[in-house]
């Protein structure tokens, strides 16, 4: 599926691989293909299912920039507490961030610390998007 990027701010390969480096971080090439052309932007699809509940917002794939207000590193900063295990790449509405967890697309809660199963990787999460 084609997803277009709306308000998106593309970036290098440099950047992302920084970003794995700084983090210890492998991302998966899929993840990779939307950065580069979708960093900080706004899906055209951008509704998802998860396990327990239909019909979550994906508002924005987070920035790896550093002076954007959505970006990896603020998010990071406030997950390493919670979950090391847990690598965001987009929130919704309320805060919650969709994150990675051992490849597979999570979404975590930050009013519970609940985690809800969406995917079993990004191009399985991306054909779902509605």
């Amino acid at each position: 599926m084609k997803i277009t990027w709306i308000h998106a701010t593309p970036i290098s390969d440099k950047l992302i691989s920084e970003v794995e480096n700084n983090y210890n971080v492998q991302l998966p090439n899929d993840l990779k293909t939307i950065l580069k052309e979708g960093n900080n932007g706004v899906p055209s699809k951008r509704y998802f299912d998860s396990e327990v509940a239909k019909g979550h917002e994906w508002k924005t794939l987070l920035s790896y920039y550093k002076s954007d207000v959505e970006n990896i590193h603020s998010v990071l900063s406030v997950l390493k507490d919670v979950d090391v295990n847990l690598f965001p790449f987009g929130d919704d509405p309320a805060g919650n961030m969709i994150c990675l967890k051992e490849n597979k697309v999570v979404l975590w809660h930050h009013e519970t610390d609940e985690i809800e199963f969406v995917a079993n990787s990004i191009s399985e999460f991306l054909t779902k998007l509605y």
